[in-house]
């Protein structure tokens, strides 16, 4: 008889497997923004969900894993379960500094694409800076 560990339902179980997806699959939505650039999941999550839910606890509604150092794997002691506002704080868009935003906004001889690269943000984050809708003009 196999037995089951009943979470395959829950939204925690959701939250697992799409992390696990993000991270191993070079076909999933997001895998550039994380797999792609080296984000791993620990050999003890990627592996169980049973071993996740017992290090992470069901996940609370109304919140999504978040990884605290976004430099860092999904991995025990970086992971929490957090608000959309807390993670958007967390973001590596939101970790740009001025002199990032003053270096797009010289446009210095590179695609929008190779810029976002080299900062490790996404293209469209580059072309909202550059219109002027985010980091507003000092």
């Amino acid at each position: 008889m196999t037995r089951t560990h009943g979470l395959s339902t829950t939204p925690t179980y959701s939250s697992w497997k799409m992390m696990v997806q993000r991270c191993t699959n070079p076909s999933a939505v997001n895998f550039a923004y994380y797999g792609g650039r080296g984000i791993t999941v620990c050999e003890r999550w990627r592996n169980s969900v049973e071993a996740f839910f017992e290090d992470m606890g069901e996940r609370p509604e109304g919140t999504s894993l978040d990884r605290i150092d976004n430099d860092r794997g999904y991995e025990p002691g970086n992971c929490r379960w957090t608000n959309r506002n807390q993670q958007q704080r967390n973001s590596r868009n939101s970790k740009l500094t001025q002199a990032d935003v003053d270096w797009i906004r010289s446009r210095p001889g590179l695609t929008q694409r190779e810029m976002a690269r080299r900062l490790g943000i996404s293209g469209p984050q580059v072309s909202r800076i550059l219109s002027g809708k985010k980091w507003a003009s000092r």
